[in-house]
């Protein structure tokens, strides 16, 4: 059973200072994804110089497997999590899912096989999932005429972090290497686990006698709300299967291009990537309040899908480092307006289910996205399988602009 949350139950609680709560999470996802990116765009370079795969169509498969192991570890797990957060709370299944994933990827520098690869990645899937945690404490934190600036808020900061852990990842790995560049990436996760328990607080759930089921709280809720829901979390599956494969396709992209500065030039790739998704993430919501969340929304699934396509047609190594910027812009924008969306159209006392379920049909697309497209890479070439990845992408604006709608 799923609590609810009564007005009575909270009335006589003290209010959470929601600024607060804002800052230490932001601050906490900067250090995660600075610590995830400081390791895992380089996947591709670990399989080819650790675990000897030197082919470039059997790397665009390896590395497609890879990353689809993540999606698929995160698609089993997140709609367990969501639930457990709803019942249990959503502040101690984000220091939960920072600790598993900070373990898992220190853990993955002691691999010696693609397999064995591929089964600690499924784990690390499984066991992180930060993202839907704090987007979940955030919007359920939060006052809702503020909702769409805090989760920008995050998401600038996660994007921050993305931007500047590629580039520090590289140049230490040049000094270091892969393998103990992955563990300190894991170190860097765990981190501010402590800050965050400290800091944050979050509403208390109410009593047992207050809690209804997911299936009750549906019912009571309106056909067209359930219907908004249901095509957002399509689109944001749609949206992941693009991004996470294109990301993928654009390291492999560069290491064809000029394998002995591929490390290099794939920091510097996923830099532009991260600071042109933290600036349009900071600012979208700006545009939103004045064009609409959907509106956003199309228009950076469609630019996205564009710089997708370019990253394949790109001849030389700065064109696809300005495509993958140009891919981020477009990302920064289109991920927190899909996930303001739904936290505004989500029923409040299952906010975390939804979330879960969000970040499970996410991670289906993190998952099939890199599987497909490596395929396709790897019976055709990857600017055909960027192709593909581009064309999901574009389905996402279509759905957008047909079935969905502004939130209310």
């Amino acid at each position: 059973m799923i609590e609810a949350a009564p007005d009575q139950a909270v009335a006589a609680v003290a209010p959470v200072d929601w600024k607060r709560n804002l800052t230490a999470i932001a601050v906490s996802q900067f250090a995660t994804k600075f610590g995830f990116a400081f390791a895992t765009p380089f996947v591709p370079l670990f399989l080819s110089r650790e675990l000897g795969i030197r082919n470039g169509r059997e790397l665009a498969f390896w590395a497609g497997l890879v990353a689809g192991a993540t999606g698929l570890g995160v698609a089993t797990a997140s709609p367990v999590w969501g639930a457990v957060a709803d019942r249990y709370g959503r502040k101690r299944m984000l220091v939960r899912a920072m600790i598993g994933g900070g373990v898992i990827l220190a853990a993955t520098a002691f691999v010696r096989t693609p397999p064995q690869l591929v089964g600690v990645r499924f784990f690390l899937g499984a066991m992180a999932g930060t993202t839907a945690a704090a987007t979940a404490l955030v919007a359920a934190e939060t006052p809702r005429g503020r909702v769409g600036w805090a989760l920008g808020t995050v998401s600038s900061t996660q994007a921050l972090g993305q931007a500047f852990g590629p580039l520090a990842g590289g140049l230490l790995s040049a000094v270091f290497g892969l393998r103990q560049v992955l563990v300190a990436g894991g170190l860097l996760i765990i981190a501010p686990v402590l800050m965050l328990a400290r800091a944050v607080r979050e509403t208390p759930r109410p009593e047992l006698r207050s809690r209804r089921s997911i299936r009750q709280v549906l019912h009571d809720t309106e056909p067209a709300v359930r219907i908004a829901v249901g095509v957002l979390v399509v689109a944001q599956g749609l949206t992941y299967f693009g991004y996470w494969s294109a990301v993928q396709l654009a390291a492999v992209r560069l290491v064809e291009l000029n394998p002995r500065g591929a490390a290099v030039e794939t920091g510097f790739a996923f830099t532009a990537l991260g600071l042109a998704t933290g600036a349009a993430a900071l600012g979208y919501s700006f545009v939103a309040t004045r064009i609409g969340f959907r509106a956003v929304g199309i228009g950076a699934a469609v630019v996205m899908a564009v710089m997708i396509g370019g990253i394949g047609r790109a001849p030389a190594a700065l064109l696809v480092i300005a495509a993958v910027g140009g891919m981020g812009l477009a990302y920064g924008a289109l991920a927190p307006a899909l996930s303001s969306m739904v936290g505004l159209e989500a029923p409040s006392a299952i906010k975390a289910t939804v979330f879960g379920l969000s970040a499970s049909v996410s991670a289906l697309g993190m998952a099939s996205g890199p599987i497909i497209t490596g395929g396709v890479a790897a019976l055709v070439d990857v600017p055909a399988a960027l192709l593909v990845s581009a064309g999901a992408t574009f389905l996402s604006a279509v759905m957008l602009a047909g079935w969905a709608r502004e939130p209310r």
